[in-house]
């Protein structure tokens, strides 16, 4: 997978950059490409080896000092072709999503051609991304599970990431503000999926005036919880919270602008939209916790439930007002559990079941397994003890530095130790749990002045190289 770049820098060539060498020695130029997508309109190599050429070309200002005038004439044509082909399939309820990859990105070329050479929203501009837009919402839905190690999902992120910046300043130069500020998160969201920054020459306060249009004429606004979560996003971006921007002539800096701007928002909302409003805060800022004071930038390592969970005991430990914190004592059980089970118990036992070693553990888990008993804390603790174990880890089957095995050896007995007060906690449940009770175990766990046992099994998982970890 290629290393995704940093914010502020640009590749020195975009086409080597986005598509795969066995790709690029495909086809050496965009005569090529084009003569294979008129004759194979499925073809999915040559449309993102053409996409990624136009627009390298764009980036280094050579579009118009070459042919490739003429050639944009001739895909202008080859746009028109797909456009009619895939509207047709549309009738009889047919869809392709390999050629509406392709029809992505020949429109989002044919659209980088017609920018490069008119520098304005023309007539012909609008209509071909009105167009791309009403398809998009046919095909919304159609691929929902992204990798980011493939290029072709990363591509049509990037070129949607492209297209939803495009709608913002069309629906803003039409007046649709609320839809434009929606477009614009959009695009932030397919831009993070695809790691492809682009808002480098989008001034900023563009949207800050887009919000304060929608602000000054409420009756335009349709849905202030929408608008509320367009302002969270866009916040988020660091393109717009790092810069200082204009509030009715006053200067305040982007990242205070969009928290208000979220909040005036609220301030508009239904109680129970209020209530999720609330909710949606809570969870992002538990999420900006775990990764800013524990997790770093091993967070997206972990496995989507496993997150949920570790989010619910930071929310249970900041909650204001709580009185017993016991129930993070269970919580903390079911995440240990979770992420032993996917990082070492899972591939140990796959481990000694391939190579025959360990057989009587072996098959006694293999008997467990047919009577739905799953393992628990105690199982754990006898695995981390067993000779197989350190020679699981030994044979470099999994990769682990001082730090890990340092933490291995000692984590049988804080397993054993955390069970009794998780069953004490079962059996007990009237018993009141103060703060300081159970901040021991928080410290030990997460990682609070040592070295934490999660985060360490985390990085456990992301060496082994057992869970797909976004870069």
């Amino acid at each position: 997978m290629t290393a995704l770049l940093p914010r502020d820098s640009s590749p020195p060539d975009w086409w080597e950059e986005r598509v795969p060498e066995a790709i690029r020695k495909q086809f050496h130029d965009l005569t090529d490409m084009l003569t294979c997508l008129n004759d194979q309109f499925g073809n999915r190599e040559a449309a993102l080896s053409f996409f990624w050429k136009v627009y390298d070309l764009s980036k280094k200002e050579l579009l118009q000092s070459l042919e490739e005038l003429d050639i944009m004439d001739n895909t202008g044509s080859l746009q028109q072709k797909l456009n009619t082909h895939l509207v047709e399939r549309l009738k009889v309820s047919s869809k392709s999503v390999s050629d509406f990859f392709v029809y992505l990105h020949v429109a989002g070329a044919f659209l980088i051609a017609l920018q490069t050479n008119e520098r304005k929203l023309s007539n012909r501009f609008i209509e071909i991304l009105d167009s791309v837009e009403k398809l998009c919402q046919f095909y919304q839905g159609e691929d929902e599970e992204f990798d980011e190690a493939d290029p072709f999902d990363r591509s049509a992120h990037a070129v949607l990431a492209l297209m939803a910046k495009w709608l913002f300043e069309l629906r803003n130069h039409e007046g649709d503000w609320e839809e434009a500020l929606g477009n614009l998160s959009q695009s932030i969201q397919f831009s993070q999926y695809s790691g492809f920054y682009i808002f480098a020459d989008l001034d900023p306060q563009a949207p800050v005036n887009t919000f304060e249009r929608l602000w000054d004429n409420p009756q335009k606004v349709k849905s202030w919880k929408a608008l509320a979560r367009y302002c969270r996003e866009i916040g988020n971006e660091p393109a717009f919270y790092d810069p200082t921007v204009k509030w009715k002539q006053e200067d305040i800096q982007g990242i205070f602008f969009w928290g208000n701007a979220e909040g005036r928002c609220a301030s508009r909302l239904s109680p129970s939209d209020a209530v999720e409003q609330k909710r949606l805060e809570d969870e992002q800022a538990s999420e900006t916790r775990l990764k800013n004071y524990f997790f770093y930038d091993i967070w997206e390592c972990i496995p989507k439930p496993i997150q949920e969970k570790l989010k619910n005991i930071d929310r249970n430990w900041f909650s204001p007002g709580k009185r017993d914190f016991g129930d993070i004592v269970e919580e903390l059980k079911v995440v240990t559990q979770d992420l032993i089970r996917v990082t070492l118990w899972d591939p140990f036992m796959e481990w000694i079941g391939g190579e025959g070693i360990d057989p009587d553990f072996y098959k006694e888990w293999q008997e467990n397994r047919l009577k739905n008993y799953q393992p628990a804390l105690l199982d754990f603790a006898r695995m981390l003890e067993r000779h197989s174990f350190r020679e699981f880890c030994n044979k470099q089957v999994l990769p682990l530095d001082a730090d890990q095995k340092y933490i291995l050896r000692k984590l049988p007995g804080d397993l054993r130790g955390l069970n009794p007060i998780r069953r004490d906690r079962a059996h007990e449940p009237l018993q009141i749990y103060e703060r300081e009770d159970v901040a021991p175990l928080v410290k030990k766990f997460f990682g609070i002045d040592k070295t934490g046992i999660l985060p360490n099994l985390v990085r456990i998982l992301k060496a082994s190289g057992q869970y797909n970890c976004k870069e």
